[in-house]
Formats: C-alpha cells, sequence, structure tokens
C-alpha cells in the first residue's frame, strides 16, 4: 500500500484514493447516486476519479465542478456481439492502464458490465479493496448467456459486494459465486432539503406548466424504459372515475424510444388531454413540489431512486410492490403499495387517494420524516467510507 496507515480515522477520508467505474453519465439512478456519493467523499479529503465506459454524459459536469476527472473508456455501441466484444476489449484495456497510472487503495465499480471489467483490472493490478455495486434485480441475465458469465467472475473475485436494499440482498444470494458474509447494505442517499427548498415554488411551477389551481397532478419521474411501467400507469389513469375534473399525469425522463408507443395508447385510452410530456428536466424538486400524487408503476426496481425523492418531497405515493419499493414505504406505512402489471390496483390506490386528500397530506408527511432520518448523504457517505477503511486494512494486512 502506498501509505502505512492507508486506512484515516472515522470521518477522515484523507490519503484514500478511489477509482470508480460505470457504464456511463447519462441522467439516471445508480449514475446520479456514484455523484452524489463522490461528491460527498471529495469534501471528506477522498481522492477520486470516474472511469465512464461510454465517456462523457450530462452528469460529468457536475463532478468536474468538485474538481473529479472524468476519463473515456471509449466504448461505443454497434451492431453485433463481434462488435460488441471489440469494444469491451479497449475499455478493458484502457482501464487497465488507468489503474495502473496511481496507486489505488480502492477500485469501486457500479452496474453489471463495469463490475465485469472493473473486478477483472482491480484484481490483476492488485488493487487491496475491490467493491461491485448491485442496484438492481438480476433480470438482466434473462438477456444473453454471457451475462451469467460475467456476473459469476465479478462475484467470485471481488472482495465485496454492496447491495441498496435488502429485496436486492436477496435476489444476489440466489446468484453464483456469490457468499452471504461479502455482502453489504449501504442505503441509497438523498438530499432531503433540496426537495423541501423547493416546496414553495408550487404555484409558480404550476402555473408555467398550465395547471389550474384545483387541478391534481399525479407525477413519474422515470425514463422511457418498458421496465418503468408507463403504459400500466395510463391504463390505471383511464380506470379512474370520470366525476368532475381528472387528474393530470406529468411524465418526466428521457424517451428511450417509447414515446410514440406511448402517445398511441393515450390516444386510444382519450387521455391526451390529460398528459404532459416534459423529458428529462434539471428542475426535479420543482416539479414535484407542483404535484399532488407520487407514482412509481416500476416492474423491476433495486432501491427506486425517484421513490426517495418524492418521498422526500411530501408526496403521497402509489407504488408497485417490487425490489425495494415496499421496504422504503415501511410496507405501506409511509405509501400505498400496488402489485406489479397491476392497473387496477393502480387506480383502486390513486382513487382511494383523490378521494381522501387528508390521507395523503398525512402519508406525505410521514415519508418525509422517514426519509430525512433514514436515508441521508451522509448516513450514505460514511457508509462506504467504513467499507472503504475495511478494505484498505484487509489489504494491507
Amino acid at each position: 500500500m502506498r501509505n502505512p496507515d492507508p486506512c484515516p480515522a472515522a470521518g477522515d477520508g484523507g490519503g484514500v484514493k478511489v477509482l470508480f467505474v460505470i457504464g456511463s453519465l447519462r441522467v439516471g439512478g445508480a449514475e446520479s447516486q456514484l455523484v452524489m456519493l463522490v461528491r460527498g467523499l471529495v469534501e471528506q479529503g477522498v481522492e477520486c476519479r470516474v472511469f465512464s465506459m461510454e465517456g462523457n454524459g450530462p452528469l460529468s459536469r457536475e463532478l468536474n465542478a468538485v474538481g473529479v476527472t472524468v476519463v473515456d473508456g471509449g466504448y461505443r455501441s454497434g451492431p453485433g456481439r463481434i462488435w460488441l466484444l471489440r469494444q469491451l476489449s479497449g475499455v478493458l484495456f484502457r482501464l487497465y492502464r488507468e489503474a495502473g497510472r496511481e496507486p489505488w487503495d480502492v477500485l469501486h465499480a457500479y452496474l453489471p458490465m463495469a463490475n465485469f471489467i472493473g473486478t477483472l483490472t482491480g484484481r490483476t493490478r492488485r488493487i487491496a479493496c475491490v467493491l461491485t455495486s448491485k442496484r438492481a434485480l438480476g433480470t438482466h441475465r434473462q438477456r444473453s448467456r454471457l451475462w451469467h458469465l460475467f456476473d459469476f467472475v465479478s462475484n467470485r473475485w471481488c472482495h465485496r459486494v454492496v447491495v441498496n436494499s435488502n429485496g436486492v440482498r436477496e435476489d444476489a444470494l440466489a446468484e453464483p459465486g456469490i457468499r452471504g458474509d461479502r455482502i453489504t447494505l449501504i442505503y441509497n442517499g438523498i438530499d432531503s432539503g433540496r426537495f423541501q427548498r423547493a416546496l414553495p415554488e408550487r404555484t409558480a411551477v404550476r402555473a408555467s406548466l398550465g395547471l389550474a389551481g384545483d387541478e391534481v397532478a399525479i407525477v413519474m419521474v422515470a425514463n422511457l424504459i418498458p421496465y418503468k411501467g408507463h403504459g400500466d400507469a395510463l391504463e390505471a389513469l383511464a380506470r379512474l372515475p370520470a366525476d368532475g375534473r381528472r387528474p393530470r399525469l406529468l411524465l418526466v425522463g428521457d424517451d428511450r424510444g417509447m414515446r410514440d408507443a406511448l402517445e398511441q395508447q393515450a390516444r386510444r385510452l382519450g387521455l391526451r388531454d390529460q398528459l404532459l410530456w416534459l423529458g428529462r428536466r434539471e428542475d426535479v424538486p420543482s416539479l414535484l413540489a407542483a404535484a399532488d400524487i407520487g407514482l412509481i408503476a416500476s416492474h423491476e426496481e433495486g432501491f427506486c431512486n425517484a421513490l426517495l425523492e418524492m418521498m422526500a418531497a411530501g408526496l403521497p405515493v402509489v407504488a408497485t410492490r417490487v425490489g425495494g419499493n415496499a421496504e422504503a414505504l415501511g410496507e405501506g406505512r409511509f405509501g400505498l403499495l400496488v402489485d406489479a402489471r397491476s392497473p387496477q390496483q393502480m387506480a383502486a390506490a390513486l382513487g382511494a387517494l383523490l378521494q381522501d386528500p387528508e390521507r395523503g397530506r398525512d402519508l406525505g408527511r410521514r415519508a418525509a420524516r422517514e426519509v430525512a432520518e433514514r436515508y441521508s448523504v451522509e448516513a450514505m457517505v460514511q457508509g462506504f467510507l467504513a467499507l472503504y477503511r475495511e478494505g484498505c486494512r484487509a489489504g494491507s494486512g
């Protein structure tokens, strides 16, 4: 190891060097959590660098703003398996070279492919602490048999696997090559104050969106990806009673190829006038402040950042019972849970909140307190610092 005592005292990250590996820095849950963690670590004196397989993305600017270098891994998508293997070989070579430029104490990889190449690089470079992160259920292995091999290698060779919910932990335990004593649970962090500070903007933001004073706004924050369940949300919206003004649905997130199909579905269901397609936004706290109900319709999740954000904003939430959603909502104490792929249950839960606004406000208040007390950014950062110190000590012993 570089330092005689590479592991700082509790709360002090000075002297620790961490190389992060991730697929991209596009806007997404795992990517946003990495950026939040890196910012917190930098404040603690940890030296960080981020290797992004697909190079710069919108979140790179946030890392550069705190003095963190982003290294472009050179991966570019293309047709066919041969192209994929050539691209991955190039990425692996660049990461191996980057990992040799500095005496890193920790290599911390995020998401399946980064876990694979990060583990190979970290172990061959003899980095003391090689961590992988599982932030969703292992459904990616259904797409190709190669994923079984990649996951087996990263599970078997890494020093520690970090999960962000008990749901992900239970799923990980069923994977080959992984041992329960090498799994560590660290919950996602969230800056609750950022969402609370946006609440006074409600009236102005609603006016900018064209929402009437008595109009109920339901918000989904999710990129337009099949497993996020937008189609189910539209079906649920169409099932709500038509008495009085029908709620509007705010759709916040990048179009990943689904918008045309969803617009066709909306026309068929007679919902066109109820939908606001907002795309990717930088003002999510303000949009949540303008809404009345949060909706998570996902078919699968690890630990949903959008759900925590809605809770932090004090919104009553209807969420599918997948991954860590039930865990975050206290099995229904802080929001309403429904089965995935069940527009009927979703409509019933939304209808219950529409009929009883006071119940919704009470759920929202309790949810906001829960997030502030349990899912702080500080707790997440300190959890990872403790894990890095443990890994440093094990590697230097």
